[in-house]
């Protein structure tokens, strides 16, 4: 029978295997093949150009209706619920919206804090919650993970506040 420590288990990754789990760019091939979001192509995940009514602005929520997307309101069913972030305004019509991943640039977000479709359409944390109003609708939209990136993950779950 081997001693302990004579040998590493069968399931351990090679040194080579640990680095290029590190990521890289480029094409997948025998010495990269694991291919991260530090790769370029991977950089449009989840936007869409798409249009929209009344005004909006970058960092908006947005909800899908008639005729594209409008800024979302919790106290208005019909703006609800959020389908994703402006990222671009491409036009006086259309902009580019995130659907689901990391958002990063943002700013005094509080890490770990479950987010929600605000009053005025934007994010806020669950400690903000009482901003909004009886009867309004709650959305948890994601999770911050540091200080400038959120999470953007809407919920399917929505709840009318009592």
């Amino acid at each position: 029978m081997p001693s302990q420590g004579s040998s590493p288990p069968i399931n351990l990754p090679t040194r080579d295997e640990k680095l290029a789990l590190q990521g890289t760019s480029g094409s997948p091939s025998s010495l990269n093949r694991y291919v991260t979001d530090q790769d370029p192509r991977l950089s449009g995940f989840g936007l869409l150009t798409l249009p929209y009514q009344g005004s909006v602005a970058v960092g908006d929520l947005v909800s899908p209706a008639a005729g594209g997307l409008v800024k979302c309101d919790p106290s208005d069913t019909a703006k609800m619920p959020a389908a994703g972030m402006v990222r671009q305004i491409v036009d006086g019509s259309s902009c580019v919206v995130q659907l689901l991943g990391p958002i990063t640039g943002l700013t005094g977000l509080t890490p770990q804090a479950v987010y929600y479709v605000g009053p005025s359409g934007t994010p806020i944390p669950s400690s903000a919650l009482g901003d909004l109003s009886e009867g309004d609708i709650l959305q948890a939209i994601g999770i911050a993970v540091t200080a400038s990136t959120l999470s953007l993950s809407p919920s399917t779950y929505l709840v009318v506040k009592p």
